[in-house]
């Protein structure tokens, strides 16, 4: 309905092609695309329901970010590489429930360094992480080999190397308010405890 609207403003305007120029004064929308010149990603705006699933080396991967809200980021390739998400309401306990969250990610990999608040319970965490992931292409076909094994010495065996592989993302610096703790900066240790 929202792109019917804008679709038809356009067109009354006169500028229905790619090239031409449109004013609005005030649009409705759900989702903007902003595309390059050859009509590849460079920014997508949407709601919760139409924000697009993360892209890595050209394919969608699975995410645990849900349905939020929020604006991504995109290379020349088409992959993403970062983002800000957000959400917020009052949870039935009548605390607040939400966050928002900014990311960075690396090329052929995922977010690097995040910006970001989320509270939950009556408990928050504002910070500042560095993390530390390797490239999707060689932990990618582990995992997915991984999901396919039963319980065992073969799917310990395949974790490990996923593990290796860099599946595992391992924050390396926190500066911020973690959760119940008075604000402060750490380096967690290689088994992600934190070590101030």
């Amino acid at each position: 309905m929202a792109t019917a609207v804008v679709a038809g403003a356009v067109a009354l305007t006169g500028a229905s092609d790619r090239k031409g120029k449109a004013e609005f004064t005030k649009i409705t929308v759900e989702r903007i695309n902003v595309v390059n010149a050859d009509g590849s990603r460079a920014l997508v705006l949407a709601n919760g329901e139409r924000l697009p699933a993360p892209v890595i080396n050209g394919r969608e991967v699975e995410s645990d970010r849900g349905r939020k809200p929020g604006m991504l980021f995109y290379n020349d390739e088409g992959d993403e590489v970062g983002g800000l998400i957000y959400a917020g309401k009052s949870g039935e306990d009548g605390h607040g429930s939400g966050g928002v969250h900014l990311s960075m990610d690396r090329y052929g990999g995922d977010q690097q360094l995040a910006l970001y608040h989320h509270e939950h319970g009556g408990h928050m965490e504002t910070g500042l992480s560095i993390y530390d992931r390797g490239l999707e292409k060689e932990y990618g076909p582990l995992y997915e080999a991984l999901s396919r094994l039963p319980p065992g010495p073969e799917r310990e065996a395949l974790a490990a190397k996923w593990r290796e592989a860099g599946g595992q993302q391992t924050q390396r610096l926190f500066v911020g308010r973690p959760r119940g703790i008075s604000p402060r900066w750490s380096l967690p240790t290689s088994r992600g405890a934190r070590a101030s």
